[in-house]
């Protein structure tokens, strides 16, 4: 199992999301530049660009399901690997990789330094690739 997919996931559904967003605001701005431009009114370049757009944004939601959908079970079967851990290694398991925090931020959680926040992690990732 590659811990590194619990913060690859979530930062392209982020994206994904962040073009949504955006062809959404084309898509308002499409229907309220010009209303003689509008599919309704007949205007062809308008009605092309509209049906372009919401094309894309329905593969970018499909995208965005799909990518929610395999993450819920990755984080499924990652929370079922780090529960075999005990102690700060469980710990560390579970805010970096399901709570996505920062190592500094680990460290202050736990009451730890930076350093040995790194020395966990390596120990850690040794054990958890040997044990999946």
């Amino acid at each position: 199992m590659d811990l590194e997919k619990a913060l690859i996931i979530p930062k392209a559904i982020r994206s994904k999301t962040a073009q949504l967003k955006r062809l959404n605001e084309m898509k308002i701005a499409i229907r309220t530049a010009d209303p003689s431009q509008t599919p309704a009114q007949g205007g062809p370049q308008a009605k092309s660009k509209l049906e372009e757009i919401c094309a894309e944004i329905d593969e970018i939601e499909r995208d965005i399901y799909e990518s929610i959908k395999e993450y819920r079970q990755y984080l499924k079967d990652l929370e079922k690997e780090i529960d075999k851990f005990r102690g700060p290694e469980h710990l560390f398991l579970r805010y970096r990789y399901l709570c996505g925090m920062s190592y500094p931020k680990i460290a202050q959680e736990m009451h730890y330094t930076v350093r040995e926040i790194y020395y966990i992690r390596d120990k850690v990732c040794t054990k958890f690739h040997s044990n999946t």
